[in-house]
């Protein structure tokens, strides 16, 4: 072949690149733009999904696999004397603001303390402590899993478009981190929580084990409770298994 007909084909063959790729964008696929985990475990919702896993953040919305995990919402502004710290959002709302008020003219410590006095005084929690310098770890009262009001970056723009298309993209970069260490990742209403490094096909295998035996709710989850030493991991995939009925294998 003469360089001529090799110029010819290297743009015949360029062109056609292209063309696929317009096709494809014409009928809707995009590439996935977010990191890619061959190994490892993942539930969502209940569900086992098969890897590899295709994580995926478009400034709209997370997905794996295609399937949406979260997305980007407008929040209005709101008016703190409009919220009643008899609502969990108002309470905590109220908490960041009293938090802001006393630190501004005393110290983070004293801060924290006012916020905690809140926080604890309110009929809506059945506990609530420090979690570490900057952080308060609040159990709601028939609520199973503790919810961490950090004070650390909290602001008005903490529920910006930017701010939750970076917790987003760092949501998706946590779990392709943790599936690649090769651990069973389980996501429940925003809830995210992995067995120990290296674990996942042994702790899958077990888990759909108990998922297609004849157990009662209670007895899956002491079923799992033996399986994953975790007891709050255990629990949480316990009662995400109940919620959907079984674990699809």
């Amino acid at each position: 072949m003469n360089n001529v007909s090799k110029r010819v084909c290297i743009v015949f063959v360029g062109l056609l690149a292209l063309a696929l790729v317009g096709a494809a964008t014409a009928l809707g696929y995009r590439a996935p733009t977010g990191p890619t985990a061959a190994q490892g475990k993942l539930i969502v919702d209940g569900q086992f999904l098969d890897a590899p896993y295709h994580i995926d953040f478009d400034d709209t919305q997370l997905t794996v696999n295609g399937i949406e995990l979260a997305k980007v919402t407008v929040v209005e502004e709101e008016r703190l004397e409009d919220l009643s710290t008899d609502t969990a959002h108002g309470l905590i709302r109220h908490a960041f603001s009293r938090h802001a008020s006393i630190k501004a003219v005393a110290g983070k410590v004293e801060a924290l303390e006012a916020a905690l006095a809140m926080l604890q005084e309110s009929s809506l929690i059945d506990s609530a402590a420090p979690a570490g310098p900057d952080a308060i770890e609040v159990f709601f009262k028939g609520e199973p899993y503790p919810e961490t009001l950090s004070f650390k970056t909290r602001s008005k723009s903490e529920f910006s478009v930017g701010a939750q298309q970076r917790f987003l993209r760092e949501r998706g970069e946590t779990i392709a981190m943790l599936l690649g260490e090769d651990r069973l990742v389980a996501l429940q209403g925003g809830i995210l929580v992995a067995t120990e490094p290296g674990t996942a096909s042994t702790r899958a295998a077990d888990l759909r084990a108990a998922a297609t035996a004849s157990l009662t709710a209670t007895q899956r989850r002491e079923a799992v409770a033996r399986l994953i030493p975790d007891a709050r991991v255990a629990r949480f995939i316990a009662d995400a298994m109940t919620a959907e009925k079984e674990v699809s294998p």
